[in-house]
């Protein structure tokens, strides 16, 4: 019996709500704890109008014990990006989520890896991922779908930027205190819909 959470979302699910609904709908959905997750949770996505189930690119969004987002992050794959943010080393280029955690328990100590090991062992298992796939390439005007593997030349880049938007988005509509200068990102049109805010 497949007990994993229904954490993952497809894009073209939130395009066309409001963003409070969105919001609502990102806080309410299903997370998947840290301590429960597989591998190979990472690779795929149930997506029943869509023959492409590989999960590719998105937004991936860690949430602490409580439930609140504190972290939003863009990638290509999940797997390799996700995975990155537990580099156990303070010197580590990609592990910010894992920084920012050991930061807030352990800020007098960040030299050494043994407040990484601590963190990982005592608290992390208990924060929640959700993930965004944006398996799906909307075309100019953002109103129909292509898979993937037939996008056009040019494409691969707009679909980047249509990732970029959306962290963007998500970090001014969440606020998430781990992500550097998350302040700084304006707020999104309140009165739009996602679809309006990224595309």
């Amino acid at each position: 019996m497949n007990t994993t959470p229904n954490f993952k979302i497809g894009l073209e699910s939130l395009l066309d709500l409001p963003l409070d609904t969105v919001k609502e709908n990102i806080i309410k959905n299903e997370k998947c704890l840290l301590k429960d997750l597989k591998f190979l949770d990472l690779l795929t996505i149930d997506e029943t109008k869509s023959k492409d189930k590989a999960l590719r690119q998105g937004v991936y969004l860690f949430f602490d014990s409580e439930g609140k987002c504190v972290y939003v992050g863009k990638c290509q794959s999940f797997p390799h990006r996700i995975g990155a943010h537990f580099a156990m080393s303070p010197v580590a280029r990609m592990n910010d989520f894992l920084k920012a955690v050991v930061n807030k328990l352990h800020p007098e100590s960040q030299r050494t890896s043994q407040p990484y090991v601590d963190t990982v062992r005592q608290v992390i298992g208990d924060y929640g991922l959700l993930l965004i796939a944006v398996n799906r390439v909307p075309d100019d005007d953002c109103l129909n779908w292509k898979p993937y593997e037939k996008a056009p030349k040019g494409e691969k880049t707009q679909k980047r930027k249509l990732v970029k938007k959306l962290e963007k988005t998500l970090i001014g509509l969440l606020q998430p205190c781990f992500n550097s200068h998350h302040r700084s990102y304006k707020p999104p049109k309140p009165d739009g819909t996602l679809r309006d805010n990224i595309c």
